[in-house]
């Protein structure tokens, strides 16, 4: 008869910090849980689009701007000329 080895492997003991950041990952989702239902019920009361989607796009839009300007990136226009053949 063939017996198995097992070795327990230690219990690894999380830092407060990652406690913290579970909780306040816990803590984000509730509140994200509870605005879209406030906004669902909002926008049912009054018939109006949920502002929901809306806050997402303009926070994409933002964090977008702040990508480019922390990148040092500058506006620019795309000129299309057909006609020149050669960019030099």
């Amino acid at each position: 008869m063939r017996t198995l080895s097992i070795t327990a492997t230690p219990r690894t003991r999380h830092g407060w910090r990652e406690r913290l950041q579970a909780g306040a990952r816990g803590a984000l989702a509730m509140l994200m849980l509870l605005s879209t239902a406030a906004d669902a019920w909002l926008s049912a009361l009054l018939g109006l689009p949920l502002l929901a989607p809306a806050v997402r796009r303009l926070a994409a839009v933002i964090a977008d701007e702040c990508r480019a300007c922390a990148a040092g990136a500058i506006d620019a226009d795309v000129i299309e000329d057909p006609e020149r053949q050669v960019w030099r």
